[in-house]
């Protein structure tokens, strides 16, 4: 995807900064091609976001998986500690997430809550 060049300045905002008078970054004014650009690609993104969600979901393991999945899964359903450095944002909301979801075991709805962070980070990379 070939790059574009940055966005036009409000006209004049340049001669107010050299005044004194702009408080820093003059404001972007989108054009119409730049607009549609930007609607264009959030359909793209959350395509893509929902395909990744939809391949991850079909694909995930089903309960514990190896590794440190059980030591992690464990500190997020009784909102433990993991060892260090303990991941305190992923045990919180994995435990949130085992409380919403009222189908599966525990590994189940706490692999659902991570495919659902892997989706949501591929969207979010899309995005960028």
């Amino acid at each position: 995807m070939p790059k574009r060049p940055p966005p036009s300045k409000v006209p004049g905002a340049a001669a107010k900064e050299e005044e004194g008078q702009g408080g820093g970054d003059a404001p972007i004014v989108w054009t119409e091609e730049e607009q549609q650009e930007i609607a264009t690609g959030g359909t793209v993104g959350g395509a893509y976001g929902a395909f990744v969600l939809a391949l991850y979901l079909k694909t995930m393991h089903p309960t514990v998986a190896g590794g440190d999945s059980g030591e992690l899964m464990g500190a997020a359903c009784e909102l433990g500690t993991a060892h260090p450095p303990g991941y305190p944002l992923f045990t919180m909301l994995s435990w949130l997430g085992t409380q919403v979801i009222p189908v599966g075991t525990p590994g189940y709805r706490l692999n659902v809550v991570t495919v659902v962070f892997a989706a949501a980070g591929a969207y979010l990379h899309y995005k960028a």
